[in-house]
């Protein structure tokens, strides 16, 4: 058994460097996508633990491009590094800051029963009152389809690895790449 995972582990998929930063990009932009159309499934269900995602998806559609313009918007700084491992540490930390952010923001309405506004979030002495098991009992189960674009994009960079011959050329490539998604995100913004 323990040959049979060493072998499934060692499997790789090796892509071209152009098809690797796609893939990840896209990844990483649909990710930020859908966890914006979870909030809006929370806020627009009967009560905030029962989302509806049909109601959230015919509300949210025509803001899609929006969302990926800004998931692009800062994705694309992590194109202008030299190494492929920091751009990869750089676009984990992004996707885990987004969930963060909506897993906080749903906390936070299941308790206020409202969004946290600008000021809510200076003001931290909201949530001094707060004690584990409090937090804890505002978490509901559908909460983990929030996390599963972290594991997604973990699979993704563990099984699929880019071919290194066209390391020179690719660094000046993905820089133009990047270039053209702030400018193209900031159009769309």
């Amino acid at each position: 058994m323990e040959d049979q995972n060493k072998k499934w582990f060692q499997k790789k998929l090796y892509v071209s460097a152009k098809t690797y930063n796609i893939m990840l990009i896209v990844l990483s932009v649909f990710s930020i996508i859908v966890k914006n159309v979870l909030l809006q499934a929370y806020l627009n269900g009967e009560n905030l633990y029962s989302p509806d995602f049909f109601e959230a998806i015919s509300v949210t559609w025509k803001y899609w491009i929006i969302y990926a313009a800004c998931g692009m918007m800062l994705l694309w700084i992590g194109m202008m590094f030299k190494k492929q491992k920091v751009r990869n540490i750089y676009i984990i930390a992004c996707n885990v800051f987004f969930t963060v952010l909506i897993c906080c923001d749903v906390i936070y309405s299941r308790s206020f029963f409202t969004m946290p506004s600008a000021a809510d979030t200076l003001i931290l002495k909201n949530f001094s009152g707060f004690e584990g098991g409090e937090v804890t009992s505002l978490i509901c189960r559908w909460d983990a389809l929030l996390f599963i674009d972290i594991v997604a994009i973990a699979a993704f960079l563990i099984f699929v690895k880019r071919k290194e011959n066209e390391e020179k050329n690719e660094v000046k490539k993905s820089r133009h790449a990047a270039v053209i998604m702030a400018v193209m995100s900031t159009f769309i913004i």
